[in-house]
């Protein structure tokens, strides 16, 4: 595996007498009066093709390009030298300073899918799979994507022209359902409330004995 390119940090040469901010990109960048140039500088005292300005993740770097009035780094001429944040740069003579921003990096949160392990897979008294939806209600079908268990009542379902058979699909995800084996829809009816009632009172007496 590779390891990551680090990130470059970005700079932007801001004038301090021009009201002119350029932003320098990754590699070369061209300093000139001339138009073609990356960063350009309608000043006299700027030549068509004044300087080059490199930009790596070592930091930048400035070389004069021979220019008639030459490249100042803090007041001092250079040929070529590293200018860091902060430091003024002069083309001519047109001082700009160096600004540098640390890239900022934007975690995006990924949407989860909720596993088997995390599904709601309750038992009713009898040991039968018990519905995610009503947990007093048999399950008939099971969702393979969220592993939850649904009585058919819950399920989404899309009929189709011409086909026999509805489609059924999880109302939690979305995914195709199964039935569960052994488990015959049409007989798996959800109580009504005096069946839970019961089944509440049955519960109390054997926790009773």
């Amino acid at each position: 595996m590779s390891n990551p390119q680090p990130s470059l940090n970005f700079y932007r040469l801001r004038g301090i007498l021009v009201p002119v901010a350029s932003d320098l990109h990754g590699g070369l960048n061209t300093v000139g009066r001339n138009p073609t140039n990356d960063v350009v500088i309608h000043e006299a005292s700027v030549s068509s093709f004044h300087a080059e300005i490199t930009v790596d993740e070592n930091g930048v770097w400035v070389r004069d390009l021979q220019s008639t009035n030459g490249t100042f780094v803090d007041d001092e001429p250079i040929t070529e030298k590293e200018i860091r944040s902060g430091q003024v740069v002069q083309f001519g003579t047109v001082p700009f300073r160096l600004e540098v921003e640390n890239p900022v990096k934007i975690t995006v949160p990924q949407p989860t899918v909720p596993t088997a392990s995390a599904a709601i897979t309750g038992v009713l008294v009898d040991g039968a799979p018990a519905c995610s939806k009503d947990p007093s209600a048999p399950a008939t079908h099971h969702c393979t994507k969220c592993g939850r268990n649904f009585h058919y009542d819950h399920l989404r379902i899309l009929r189709l022209s011409g086909e026999a058979a509805p489609m059924l699909f999880c109302p939690e995800c979305s995914a195709r359902v199964e039935p569960i084996p052994g488990v015959d829809p049409a007989k798996a009816r959800r109580p009504n409330i005096l069946a839970r009632l019961s089944q509440t009172i049955q519960l109390g007496f054997r926790r009773a004995k």
